[in-house]
């Protein structure tokens, strides 16, 4: 048999001398294999984890080698995680850093057989550079309100600005936001206004950038001149329910003195312009003095503004300190006068009702107008043609047609006492908040809501 034989060549192996080996078995090279020799322990390895940026998704595997094959097991030993990182037990370290920081950290990893490795690690998060986009503003004039924006990037938020050297132009302010510096307000002196902006991110980061306004006074009138007794002869307001942009084109009379008054108290007031180039303006006390040279024949002042959207939509009707909250106004009776009126964008599902067009002299705060979710209801006809109808919601449909049952009675009464009605071919009052507004004559008729045949005239 073989096996007795190799048995009693190994034993002769392990106990002969060296020097009784032939010189073939010497110089092979070869090791013995020892059994009891185990397998190499749990490591993980710990190269630097690469670096991550605020804001960006961030993947890394951890690794380990050595230990019993098969899954291992990754948990946090130690320290804390950047914030918005989270470590998997598949040794996945992932997510979107919050902040710039530097986190220092052990985790720790099991195999099968309970073994554990521990290795501590170090991971930078870092900002995207701060830095200011605009290399420039643009320039102003004195008739015109100034608005630029300097825009930063980058940087670990909120961001903070301050104008550092220099200063800007008198009556311009700095008005910090996320992520821009707002400049904006009425220049009153002509001239160049060299300053230096910083901005600084919570991280302590700061940039600084140095601007250039140039302010130039175009005015082709005076000075703002407040004068009331110069006669407004028409308005024409237009208005974009989007953006808060509106125009009023006033046709002005003659007057032996130079200057303009209206009432304007809440608009942000862009621009004053003539037939022959833009107007100086100041606002005070509710009222906007307007420096229109004398004249001894009728001109168009149209009047830039921006309104509050809030202002826009919804109802909107006023009384006679009301309406420069809106638009560029006279309140007084003496200073009826026709009227047109348009309201572009009203938006998905909205309806704009208002007024298009008041031939006759009416006054300023008879004018409204209702930016809504509503549907026109067709209430019927007087004998002599007018039409009569209402806008309300959908929801409030019943409401408005017996808050109105009489309203067709009524105007056919009207016409046969007083006349045609003289505003259009039809009349349609709105069903806005808690009232019905006929906003062509507010403030008469007024029909409470579910006030039913009681009618106030």
């Amino acid at each position: 048999m073989r096996a007795p034989c190799t048995l009693a060549l190994l034993v002769l192996s392990a106990c002969a001398e060296p020097s009784t080996l032939r010189d073939e078995e010497r110089d092979t090279g070869e090791q013995p294999i020892d059994a009891s020799v185990a397998p190499p322990g749990l490591v993980i390895e710990t190269e630097p984890l690469p670096s991550a940026q605020v804001g960006e998704a961030y993947r890394s595997r951890l690794q380990a080698s050595g230990g019993a094959e098969g899954a291992r097991t990754w948990s946090l030993a130690g320290g804390d995680l950047p914030l918005g990182l989270e470590l998997s037990d598949e040794g996945v370290l992932e997510g979107r850093p919050r902040r710039p920081e530097t986190a220092r950290f052990e985790v720790q990893v099991e195999d099968l057989e309970g073994e554990v490795a521990r290795a501590g690690f170090e991971l930078e998060v870092e900002s995207e550079p701060l830095r200011i986009v605009q290399s420039s503003v643009r320039d102003g004039a004195t008739t015109r309100r100034y608005e630029a924006a300097v825009r930063a990037e980058g940087g670990f938020g909120p961001l903070s600005w301050r104008v550092v050297d220099g200063a800007l132009p008198p009556g311009v302010g700095l008005v910090p936001r996320t992520s821009t510096a707002a400049l904006e307000g009425y220049p009153q002196e002509p001239g160049r206004y060299p300053l230096t902006l910083e901005v600084r991110d919570r991280a302590d980061g700061e940039v600084e950038r140095t601007f250039d306004i140039n302010i130039v006074d175009d005015a082709v009138g005076g000075e703002p001149a407040m004068n009331r007794t110069r006669r407004v002869e028409r308005t024409h307001l237009r208005m974009n329910a989007r953006t808060g942009e509106a125009t009023a084109a006033l046709v002005v009379g003659p007057s032996p003195e130079p200057g303009l008054t209206v009432d304007l108290d809440g608009p942000t007031l862009l621009a004053v312009d003539s037939p022959v180039g833009p107007l100086a303006f100041a606002t005070r006390d509710g009222q906007l003095d307007i420096g229109l040279p004398r004249s001894t024949q009728t001109t168009t002042v149209t009047i830039n503004y921006r309104m509050k959207l809030d202002d826009l939509r919804g109802a909107r009707d006023f009384f006679p300190d009301t309406c420069g909250e809106a638009f560029p106004c006279r309140p007084h009776p003496r200073d009826a006068a026709p009227f047109a009126v348009s309201i572009e964008e009203a938006g998905p599902g909205r309806t704009a009702v208002f007024p298009e067009r008041l031939q006759w002299p009416a006054l300023a705060f008879q004018v409204g107008w209702v930016v809504a979710e509503l549907e026109y209801i067709p209430l019927g006809r007087t004998p002599n043609g007018l039409e009569l109808g209402i806008y309300a919601p959908t929801e409030r449909r019943a409401e408005a047609m017996a808050g109105t049952s009489s309203l067709v009675a009524i105007a056919t009464w009207l016409e046969e006492r007083f006349g045609a009605y003289a505003w259009g071919p039809r009349y349609a009052p709105v069903v806005a908040g808690s009232r019905f507004y006929a906003l062509e004559t507010h403030p008469s008729p007024q029909i409470p809501a579910g006030a039913g045949d009681e009618v106030s005239l």
